[in-house]
Formats: structure tokens, C-alpha cells, sequence
């Protein structure tokens, strides 16, 4: 075997061989406002990290915040997304969509968000508009509905995790930009029309742990909400969670390709993570 060929056979075992574990967060190493999501390996989630508990509001000097007050920063790109979280400070980045899919996984798993069968949605009917977020003890907060804690609503606006945390606004009140563009090779079929996760193909650019949930039987019914997939390949900035009016097209799951990564909507907000700032 010749040097090339034994160059790649060695690059072939390291990345398995070779790999080095990837430093764990002490749950309770997280910043403030941000809540720690273990790892899910079967999607590609290799350590936990820290989540904004809120979506991100606008701060002093473009800085992104994570708290209850103020309204969604939205009306902003992609990219603008991207360097908003990255202007925090070593670690922070705009959420990947792996990690996104291990959040929704966590919330999934967890039976408090759960009532009858039904995962809650979120804020997903009127008032037509985006709200600020309230305190944990008032999860229908600025809704017509009336919950709290103990008792579920399906627009109930908070979904726990195992660990008992609390996060705000995943499933509704605006979309939320993650950290993926995908042109080509999107799960299917394509087309301008809403349709069930669990039952669009799969690809090789979007295998079904990128986009479905763990019980593959749940259906937009069930809360989980729905894909909007395009047909436009420069269409292609994903988006996931549902917005203001989405009714039973929202949920933690909800995933959309029907814009640019320019675009910039009064709908579509995002949330950054911190991962330590050594990976």
C-alpha cells in the first residue's frame, strides 16, 4: 500500500478510532435564562447544552437577550440570526437543527406536557400577534385561554423537560430560525402544501431522525405539528416551531423551507445555545 493509500485508511479509522469525547455541561454551568438539554445520540447530539429558555429579545448594542420580557426579536436574516448568538461570546451559536430535534425530543418524553393523547402547541391562536413571555406560575400568559402549572390547555405557551426545566415559545407564537439551509434532497414530496412529518420520505440529506419525532405514529392531530417542504430548491432556510396563527399546524416539530436566508419576516424569530465554548 502506498503512502496515499495509507493516508486515507488512517484517516478512515480515526474518525471513529480517533475521536475524542466531547466535554460535558454541568447542568447547572448554564447562563442565566438558559436551560441544559441532555445529549441524544440518535440525532446526533453528542453532549448536552445549554437553550435560551425564551425566544431571543433585542438588547443594547444588538446583543441577543434571553428573557421573559419584551417582545421577539424578529424581522432579521438568517445570517443576522447566526451572528446575533455569535456576538454573545465563545460557545454561544444559533441552535443546530440536531439540537433543536433533541429538544423537541426531551419535551416530547416528558409526560407533563401530555393530556389525552395531545402535546400542547402553544400560543397558535389569537390574539393574532406575537407576545412577550410571563412567569412559569402563568403558562397561558397574554392568551384568552386560562392555565396554569397543573392544568393543561392546548395553547398553553411552556413545555417541560425531565429535568423539571421550563422553556418558553418552542411551538408557537413565531417561527425560529435554526442553523440549516438545505436546497436539494429535502424529504418529500415537495410542493406548496402542508403535510404530516412522520409520513413524508426520508433522504439522504434529511434522514427521518432530522425532521420526525421519536413515536413515528403522532400526527399534527396529536400536536406535534407539520412540514411545509417548497418546491423551490433557493428556498431552503429552515425554520421550525409554529407562529401566532398557525392553529393545529404548530407544534415543537413544525419545520418549514419556504424561505431564503435573506428573508426577513415579522414572524420569525430565533433562539440561540451555548456549548462551552470548547468545541
Amino acid at each position: 500500500m502506498g503512502p496515499v493509500g495509507k493516508c486515507a485508511l488512517f484517516v478512515a479509522l480515526c474518525a471513529t478510532a480517533c475521536r475524542l469525547p466531547l466535554p460535558e455541561i454541568d447542568p447547572g454551568a448554564c447562563p442565566e435564562g438558559y436551560v441544559h438539554v441532555p445529549p441524544a445520540t440518535e440525532v446526533g447530539v453528542e453532549a448536552g447544552f445549554c437553550v435560551a429558555k425564551y425566544e431571543m429579545k433585542q438588547g443594547a448594542g444588538e446583543l441577543p437577550l434571553a428573557e421573559a420580557g419584551g417582545l421577539p426579536w424578529v424581522s432579521l436574516t438568517q445570517p443576522a440570526a447566526v451572528a446575533a448568538c455569535e456576538r454573545l461570546g465563545p460557545g454561544y451559536a444559533l441552535i443546530s437543527n440536531p439540537e433543536w430535534i433533541a429538544l423537541a425530543r426531551e419535551i416530547e418524553r416528558t409526560d407533563a406536557n401530555w393530556y389525552s393523547g395531545r402535546l400542547n402547541r402553544g400560543h397558535s391562536e389569537k390574539p393574532e400577534e406575537a407576545l412577550e413571555a410571563g412567569g412559569d406560575d402563568d403558562p397561558c400568559h397574554g392568551l384568552p385561554a386560562s392555565c396554569d402549572e397543573a392544568t393543561w390547555h392546548f395553547t398553553r405557551r411552556t413545555h417541560r423537560l425531565r429535568s423539571g426545566a421550563v422553556v418558553w415559545d418552542l411551538a408557537g407564537n413565531v417561527h425560529e430560525w435554526v442553523d440549516w439551509w438545505l436546497t436539494e434532497d429535502r424529504a418529500g414530496p415537495l410542493g406548496l402544501q402542508w403535510q404530516e412529518l412522520n409520513t413524508s420520505t426520508p433522504t439522504e440529506a434529511m434522514p427521518a431522525a432530522s425532521f420526525r419525532s421519536e413515536d413515528e405514529a403522532l400526527r399534527k392531530d396529536d400536536g406535534i405539528g407539520a412540514y411545509w417542504p417548497h418546491e423551490e430548491p433557493q428556498c431552503g432556510a429552515a425554520t421550525r416551531g409554529g407562529a401566532w396563527d398557525y392553529g393545529s399546524l404548530a407544534g415543537i416539530y413544525t419545520l418549514t423551507f419556504n424561505m431564503w436566508p435573506d428573508s426577513q419576516k415579522d414572524f420569525v424569530g430565533f433562539r440561540c445555545v451555548w456549548r462551552d465554548g470548547t468545541r
